[in-house]
């Protein structure tokens, strides 16, 4: 039976989505158990925080790398 690649692709998002969905779930029920839940509250902060330093900040004009999120600036 030949299966053509859309068909695939679906179960492809599809088995993705159950896994992050199970994931999820998991580590909501897990979150109650954390103790120091203020500690994991501010993890969580700082990887957002770092997250959107790394895609708003211009290192340098010569950086070998730099990211760019929305229109460039003329």
């Amino acid at each position: 039976m030949i299966v053509n690649r859309k068909t695939l692709y679906r179960y492809y998002l599809v088995a993705v989505s159950c896994t992050g969905i199970i994931l999820t779930m998991w580590g909501l029920v897990d979150l109650s158990t954390y103790q120091p839940l203020l500690h994991f509250f501010l993890f969580i902060i700082l990887a957002g925080v770092s997250a959107s330093a790394t895609t708003s900040m211009a290192v340098s004009e010569q950086a070998g790398v730099t990211y760019l999120i929305g229109p460039p600036s003329a």
